[in-house]
């Protein structure tokens, strides 16, 4: 494709957003389509409606002015796999087995697509599941793998992951004779490295990829408004952990863990709107299966947001939990354990690391204290660690309980939980 055609093709999927209006709020009815946009390893401030400058995501930009933005949603791990499962579960990693970082669920837990498919609904996967290991029930029932392929920019054979959405296919799957309402996520590969190397507008490394990102949701909203879907149906676009900037992944720091939410629904959802409460990918379950009219069980740990968005309420969590696991069951394998908890509030943030005897595996054996709190209302970088302050001890000592209670009831046996994911998956079944 020619840098002419190339920016002609690009615009025509930003200018599209610009068709959609937004009405007075309607109450929820009906079964909608839905449809989740998962970047991968996508840094919050890298996107325009957060704040960069210039931005190169035009077509995310304009989905926040017509919905709703979030800016405190929080991953409750800080890799792919835990915080995928998460999403799909409405668990915490500990619970629903997924924490180790291409593992899988445990049997037995229902997913995204069971739910579903038991509402009515076909479910379709397009792109990186990573979910890798198998279970009893994690099942989609349409899968969409990506096309042959390259994008541009990704030249040599490290870049084959970044290989183009094969959207005949996507559309095929939305149009096909079919009575039921879908749901299709998308997981991106980008802007997970290796950075494209340079596109046809010029655009170089993180840049690149986080444009060519926005550019494929932009084809994305373009087909919706084509087949006049894009004002009846659920969107929403999430980042799976923070990555590409210092303390982000493989920590339980605000930079590991806050990542950019937004949703659009016309109707439903008021745009331009802003939301400042604090939530988690444990809330994106209970939120699809309130919308289709489906019961959320006992076991999902998340709440439903659709209070916050239809504007009925401004709170929602008081405090989340967060994990980290160590130990990756994939090639190459990483056996050393290195479990880390935290709990944050809307003021302090207390981060526990289990086997802070060793040097963190993933942060170039650089060694980390056993309990750490920051008081974020006046330290949002956490940089001045009040764990051995003696005018913080208090607050200490509670989070610590409250992170003591929360591993129990997740079953969460720290050193020992990653251990066993070593023998559940050994490594002749990663080779």
């Amino acid at each position: 494709m020619n840098r002419r055609r190339f920016l002609k093709t690009a615009a025509s999927g930003s200018l599209m957003l610009r068709l959609a209006g937004c009405s007075a709020l309607k109450p929820v009815s009906g079964r909608p389509d839905l449809f989740i946009y998962i970047a991968d390893d996508q840094y919050k401030s890298s996107l325009g409606c957060y704040g960069a400058t210039p931005s190169h995501t035009p077509n995310i930009d304009r989905l926040a002015s017509q919905g709703m933005r979030f800016t405190n949603c929080f991953t409750q791990s800080s890799i792919c796999t835990p915080n995928r499962g998460t999403l799909f579960t409405g668990m915490y990693p500990l619970k629903h087995g997924a924490h180790a970082n291409h593992s899988g669920v445990y049997d037995g837990v229902k997913t995204l697509p069971n739910y579903l498919k038991e509402a009515g609904y076909r479910a379709c996967i397009v792109g990186k599941d990573h979910i890798a290991k198998p279970s009893d029930l994690y099942r989609w029932e349409f899968r969409i793998e990506k096309s042959a392929e390259r994008m541009p920019g990704a030249e040599g054979p490290q870049h084959d992951r970044h290989r183009k959405t094969d959207f005949h296919q996507v559309e095929k799957f939305i149009t096909a004779n079919d009575q039921r309402p879908f749901c299709l996520v998308h997981g991106a590969s980008l802007p997970h490295a290796p950075n494209l190397t340079e596109l046809p507008n010029g655009l170089k490394g993180y840049d690149a990829s986080n444009w060519y990102l926005d550019y494929e949701l932009g084809q994305y909203l373009e087909l919706f408004n084509r087949l006049g879907l894009l004002d009846s149906m659920v969107i929403l676009y999430v980042n799976d952990n923070e990555s590409q900037q210092p303390r982000t992944k493989f920590t339980l720091y605000e930079t590991g863990l806050r990542v950019p939410m937004i949703v659009r629904w016309p109707g439903r959802v008021k745009a331009g709107t802003v939301c400042d409460a604090m939530v988690g990918f444990i809330d994106i379950l209970p939120t699809l299966l309130e919308i289709v009219h489906k019961d959320v069980p006992a076991d999902v740990d998340g709440k439903s947001l659709l209070d916050l968005w239809q504007g009925r309420t401004s709170r929602h969590h008081q405090e989340l939990y967060a994990s980290y696991t160590g130990v990756l069951v994939s090639t190459p394998r990483q056996e050393i354990p290195y479990p880390i908890r935290s709990l944050r509030d809307r003021r302090y943030k207390y981060i526990r690391t289990l086997n802070h005897q060793v040097g963190h595996p993933k942060q170039n054996g650089a060694f980390f204290p056993y309990e750490q709190l920051f008081d974020l209302s006046v330290d949002p970088g956490e940089t001045a660690d009040l764990a051995t302050d003696p005018d913080f001890q208090a607050i200490k000592q509670v989070m610590s309980a409250k992170v003591d209670a929360w591993m129990a009831r997740m079953g969460d046996q720290g050193v020992e939980s990653e251990l066993q994911t070593l023998k559940k998956y050994p490594a002749k079944q990663t080779q």
